[in-house]
């Protein structure tokens, strides 16, 4: 079976937290809480912390299985597939939202004539390929993407000082705490979408006891960084936008790219950025890819095959419909607010809570 080291895991679970969190994150923040909404990204990401800690507890707990093997174990056979029908089809209907999603943006940007079939065609055999290579080449493929999109992140940060209004952020907290506790929870479903795929990842992770214990310090890590970095592009955007604009823009990191300007000879250079951003795309797609191909074949023992076929079809359909611009951002956000929270949160917290009351007893 597979295995991934301690760096993979943490390259790979930044990666796929971060995803494609950056582009929407200025705009629901600015909507929130206005122009104090990058303070509400770090603690909207902390909020997966505790989720991780109890999944990585029920790795230890339960060597060498996932959280679909683990609910038919604590909760039985039935409910236990139950959980796992619900999350297989959740992670294939948002990795088709996230693929529409990028499709989208590519014919925005780059490519505004070209007909979305051509990149679904196009698209689906890099993601075959990804997810037949295997997870490990996933995690390596992550080790080296992650630092080459963190560049391009503070990049377009940095290139955009030139056109920032000191004046949009301020005064800092003008209406109080409320906006900014309205900003935190809009943004709560991020982290989740990693803890749905942590919980089949954990079968692939190290086992021995100095692992673990640095991987419980590791999802720290990646929740703070995924939410850092976001946090940097919305404050970029309030305080070049300001937080009105910021709220109408559609994708604002690639308005920012679009604006950026280098010594007077290059300018436009979001076609660059967003090839770059795609390979967190890339990333969380191919892991939302795993997550509902493995809970298929954890459900349903079903051969491979099948089990691929099953996930392409859902993958393609979803990509394929007509939410366009803001309607997808529409449909992805309510997939994470109610899809992706409610079932992470009830899913880990309930496993957890018979767990260790199970141990106790």
């Amino acid at each position: 079976m597979e295995r991934i080291s301690t760096h993979q895991f943490l390259m790979l679970g930044t990666s796929v937290a971060l995803g494609a969190t950056f582009f929407p994150v200025g705009t629901n923040m600015a909507g929130s809480a206005g122009r104090d909404g990058w303070m509400a990204v770090v603690p909207a990401f902390l909020f997966g912390i505790p989720f991780g800690i109890m999944i990585m507890t029920l790795a230890g707990r339960y060597p060498q299985k996932n959280l679909f093997e683990i609910s038919e174990k604590i909760l039985g056979k039935w409910i236990g597939k139950f959980f796992g029908i619900l999350v297989s089809l959740d992670a294939a209907y948002f990795g088709g939202l996230l693929f529409g999603q990028g499709i989208d943006m590519y014919t925005r940007s780059i490519l505004p004539v070209t007909p979305h079939w051509v990149f679904i065609i196009s698209g689906l055999p890099l993601l075959i390929m990804m997810v037949y290579s295997g997870l490990e080449v996933l995690a390596r493929f992550s080790e080296i993407v992650f630092p080459i999109i963190a560049v391009a992140l503070v990049g377009t940060a940095l290139l955009s000082i030139p056109r920032f209004e000191p004046g949009e952020l301020f005064p800092f907290l003008e209406n109080g705490l409320k906006p900014l506790l309205y900003g935190v929870i809009q943004g709560i479903p991020w982290p989740m979408e990693f803890i749905l795929i942590l919980g089949g990842l954990i079968k692939f992770l190290p086992r021995n006891q100095k692992d673990m214990k640095h991987m419980r310090v590791q999802v720290w890590f990646i929740f703070f960084m995924a939410g850092l970095f976001d946090m940097i592009i919305t404050l970029v955007e309030i305080w070049v936008f300001g937080p009105t604009e910021t709220t109408r823009l559609t994708y604002g990191l690639l308005t920012l790219g679009k604006m950026i300007e280098i010594s007077h000879t290059i300018a436009g250079v979001e076609s660059v950025f967003t090839t770059i951003w795609m390979g967190a795309h890339l990333i969380k797609i191919s892991a939302l890819y795993f997550l509902a191909l493995w809970g298929i074949q954890s459900v349903f023992k079903i051969n491979k095959w099948m089990a691929h076929i099953s996930v392409i079809a859902i993958l393609a359909g979803i990509a394929w419909t007509s939410h366009r611009g803001v309607d997808r951002i529409n449909a992805v956000t309510y997939a994470d607010r109610y899809l992706i929270l409610p079932l992470a949160m009830v899913w880990v917290v309930l496993l957890w809570g018979v767990s260790t009351w199970k141990q106790r007893t």
